[in-house]
């Protein structure tokens, strides 16, 4: 080289593009991981706290998920506080025959948790005291954890030809309403029912199965739980109470007239929570008040039985924070369920064909009952 030559600026080696992209990934998904455990912890929901129900229920295609068969986990709620299933998968030690015992009036319950009994052992769940303080009934308990009135709805469709019987007690709690606008319910997937053209459409079935490890890496994701926030905001809440309300009016309605047509008797039952106490009737048992006095259902409120109690008895019925599953504080505890019984079996007994019933059984207890004889006058409630 000569002197006269200028000096050139050495050239920096060329990365190579395969090297560019990997230090892009690299930087890319720390980024990601870093605001994943930031969101994991800002949000601090406590995913690993399980419910009750991921013990005694499995994945259903159709439903989401329903009880395991001939399953038993004792003091499951506590000591001696049992949970038992059968092998129709209601929560009984026996199974039940086809038809009901001769002497004895049989009634279905359906409901979410509160009917299920969530923190009580089996013999003290509200369905069961019914039997207990009247011989003459013979209770089945269809309840399940985080049901909403769809789900109910669904599940008795699938027992109420195998398991005759005279009266079907479907009860709920104001949330259950709205539950039967969701797709999912803690991360449990959920069949969405809608009503087109007065016809039930059953979509999101199969329902995803959530017991899948992608699924479970998915629900206890931070930026996935931030992102199901975001959506369940997104939908116009009156569309979503439009939706739950007409949802509600056809089912009430379609299993009025399944009853009717096989002389049976629906009664609506409406569960009060401890909150229900302070703030008194909501909007939903305006509208159940209004939509029984429309359609002639039977639709019974227990809030008043409960509001006649003093603070500290009321206090006395609820489950605390004792259990160590999700959402367990607020469920009734023993005095509780049983109050709802006391509560409920004299509204049963006023109603005509359960009178009528109980006549017949009083009249020939050895005669075979299999299903209610109708009888004149409208049985309705208003």
């Amino acid at each position: 080289m000569s002197e006269s030559e200028p000096l050139r600026p050495a050239r920096r080696p060329r990365i190579p593009l395969t090297r560019k992209l990997l230090y892009s990934c690299l930087i890319t998904g720390s980024l990601c991981l870093a605001l994943e455990y930031l969101l994991r912890w800002v949000l601090d929901d406590n995913p690993t706290e399980a419910t009750a129900e991921s013990l005694h229920t499995e994945y259903d295609p159709q439903i989401g998920w329903i009880n395991k068969a001939d399953f038993f986990a004792a003091d499951l709620y506590g000591a001696d506080k049992h949970l038992q299933t059968n092998s129709q998968r209601l929560r009984a030690v026996d199974n039940y025959s086809q038809h009901p015992p001769p002497n004895k009036i049989r009634l279905i319950c359906s409901g979410d948790s509160f009917t299920l009994g969530y923190g009580v052992g089996d013999q003290h769940t509200w369905c069961a005291q019914l039997e207990t303080l009247d011989p003459r009934i013979q209770t089945v308990n269809m309840g399940q954890g985080g049901y909403g009135i769809d789900q109910a709805y669904l599940w008795y469709q699938t027992m109420n030809r195998q398991l005759r019987h005279h009266v079907h007690v479907f009860s709920f709690i104001s949330i259950d309403f709205m539950r039967a606008t969701k797709t999912e319910f803690l991360g449990y997937g959920k069949p969405l029912l809608r009503v087109n053209d007065n016809r039930l459409q059953v979509t999101n079935v199969p329902v995803p199965d959530q017991n899948t490890a992608l699924r479970k890496w998915i629900d206890r994701s931070g930026t996935f739980r931030l992102l199901r926030s975001f959506r369940s905001r997104i939908p116009d809440r009156e569309e979503s109470r439009q939706h739950a309300e007409e949802l509600a009016v056809y089912l009430f309605n379609q299993l009025q007239t399944e009853h009717h047509a096989e002389t049976r008797t629906l009664v609506l039952v409406h569960l009060p929570l401890r909150d229900d106490y302070f703030r008194g009737a909501d909007s939903w048992r305006r509208f159940m008040k209004t939509q029984a006095r429309k359609h002639k259902w039977i639709y019974i409120d227990l809030l008043a039985g409960f509001q006649e109690l003093a603070l500290p008895e009321i206090e006395s019925m609820y489950l605390g924070h004792d259990l160590p599953f999700a959402g367990a504080a607020g469920h009734y505890n023993e005095k509780g369920n049983r109050l709802v019984a006391e509560l409920l079996l004299p509204e049963l007994t006023k109603l005509p064909m359960i009178r009528e019933q109980y006549r017949r059984l009083t009249a020939s207890s050895a005669g075979t009952l299999s299903a209610p004889s109708p009888v004149s006058g409208d049985t309705s409630r208003p």
